[in-house]
């Protein structure tokens, strides 16, 4: 068994590269390319991926050609920014009076200020899963119990023996096999489930193995016999008795979610393509931005080029040039240029159309689509919310029946401020503004605020003063690479 524990499910496989590529598509460029200065670390697979090789970096003398143009490759972190800013949307609610009711107001407040025994309050564990999710498709929650030398039966051993539950996530990407049986009554119930871990220990990277069942708690890890041949052993295993794997699956709460799609995988891929496009740009400024050097008459024919002396371009320099020869300063027309930097306007502006579709897609209605489409995205957005809150409900039915009490409806409100957004015509005028670029980043921010969409405790005023200072420097690199200002024409008729 120890050794088939690290195999992975045939519906698991299928989705592996997607999950490679999303998580790198959200941590961007780091993920496969670092910068050190002399030195750099490179995933060269992963990186190929985002960048592909050009044919003449294939070559072993151009190889070097294809780490410089990662160096000047720059990242925009779309992905990331659309994810966080729906983050925000789902984290504007309020838990119901009957969550944990039966701990006292000091308790609760406190089980609630640490979920995870890491000290990440329920507003922040929550956003992770709905990061997760969104990312991803879904998360696991599982309802954890800590350690103690006696394992207490109820609540109120818990609170002698300081013990105590608490949840953990595991990510979507982590779970490599897990199996389901379904009982007299029709339900289907999970019944096993493994995910893969790496921790370190003495400095050194371990990779574990966590399978959950019914009945027990199992840990393998990876090690190496004398020979480097790896090895999966058992080290630990922590026996209970439950009725059920305590695991919830946010926020789709059914036991076999795996076929559930990626909600922004097509953002992913447009910012892949941004990333090249811009890859594109930057090269083209980098090798136009000076002026190309020809001189005629200088060569005769059949001449070796090698044989000339090298062209020294200074003000202290003399060039010798035969009777009837010239030198002429030769300069692009900066059309590719131009296209390029277009092209990375309308990537950018189909990432925000794409973002806002995710909750409306009012474009081109008449009237009454639009006021139809109204009612739809107010049903569409109750049904996300309705997963929201059944999954947390049943993380906490969970830890209710673990200490012995009564489970009860217990949830979560979502804030209707989040609902403004309902009305078709501000979302089409939203994205006409951001599209044009009417719509500044101050008042953005503001709008985001007042919508409700921002997680509890962010202060806009610093958000906006860190925006713009990171505009202004922005703004200043565009200047400094526009066409007009390297001596590229923009007209295409060179400078």
């Amino acid at each position: 068994m120890n050794d088939q524990i690290n195999e992975k499910h045939p519906l698991i496989k299928e989705n592996w590269s997607t999950f490679l590529f999303l998580n790198a598509a959200y941590d961007g460029k780091k993920r496969w390319f670092k910068d050190y200065g002399d030195n750099t670390d490179c995933d060269l697979k992963l990186a190929k991926c985002f960048l592909p090789l050009e044919t003449i970096e294939t070559l072993e003398e151009f190889k070097s050609n294809y780490s410089k143009r990662l160096k000047r490759s720059r990242w925009k972190p779309l992905l990331k920014e659309t994810i966080k800013t729906f983050c925000g949307i789902l984290s504007n609610y309020s838990l119901t009076k009957e969550t944990i009711s039966w701990l006292n107001q000091e308790k609760r407040q406190e089980y609630l200020d640490n979920l995870d025994l890491e000290g990440n309050n329920h507003f922040a564990f929550f956003s992770e899963c709905d990061r997760l999710a969104l990312l991803e498709g879904w998360c696991a929650v599982w309802v954890n119990f800590s350690k103690a030398d006696q394992q207490p039966e109820n609540y109120y051993e818990q609170q002698l023996l300081d013990y105590r539950s608490y949840l953990q996530i595991i990510k979507r990407s982590q779970i490599i096999n897990f199996d389901s049986t379904r009982l007299n009554n029709g339900q289907k119930i999970l019944t096993r489930l493994v995910y893969e871990e790496e921790i370190y220990r003495e400095g050194k990277k371990v990779k574990r193995y966590i399978e959950i069942l019914r009945s027990a708690v199992n840990i393998y890890e990876e090690t190496k016999d004398k020979s480097a041949k790896t090895k999966i052993e058992l080290i630990e295993e922590n026996a209970y008795d439950l009725p059920y794997i305590p695991i919830v699956f946010y926020p789709v709460n059914n036991v076999n979610p795996w076929e559930n799609d990626f909600p922004f995988l097509d953002i992913a891929e447009d910012n892949r393509t941004h990333y090249q496009i811009y890859s594109d740009y930057r090269e083209s400024l980098h090798y136009h931005s000076l002026p190309i050097f020809a001189r005629i008459g200088v060569l005769e024919p059949g001449q070796d080029p090698s044989s000339l002396n090298p062209l020294i371009i200074s003000p202290y320099a003399v060039l010798d040039l035969p009777s009837g020869g010239d030198c002429k300063v030769v300069e692009t027309s900066g059309t590719a240029i131009n296209l390029n930097k277009e092209s990375l306007k309308d990537i950018e502006n189909d990432v925000i159309s794409k973002a806002l579709n995710f909750i409306d897609n009012s474009n081109a209605m008449t009237a009454t689509e639009a006021s139809l489409r109204s009612i739809q995205f107010k049903a569409n957005f109750d049904v996300y919310a309705a997963q929201k809150t059944s999954a947390i409900s049943e993380i906490f039915n969970i830890v209710a029946d673990w200490s012995g009490q009564e489970q009860q409806n217990q949830g979560i409100m979502l804030n209707d401020a989040i609902f403004k957004l309902t009305s078709p015509d501000l979302i089409r005028q939203f994205k006409e503004l951001m599209s044009e670029g009417f719509l500044d980043i101050e008042t953005f921010w503001k709008l985001l605020d007042y919508w409700g969409t921002l997680p509890k405790g962010i202060d806009v005023t610093e958000i906006i003063k860190k925006v713009n200072g990171t505009i202004r420097q922005d703004q200043a690199f565009r200047e400094t690479i526009e066409p007009e200002n390297i001596g590229v024409s923009s007209n295409g008729n060179g400078a």
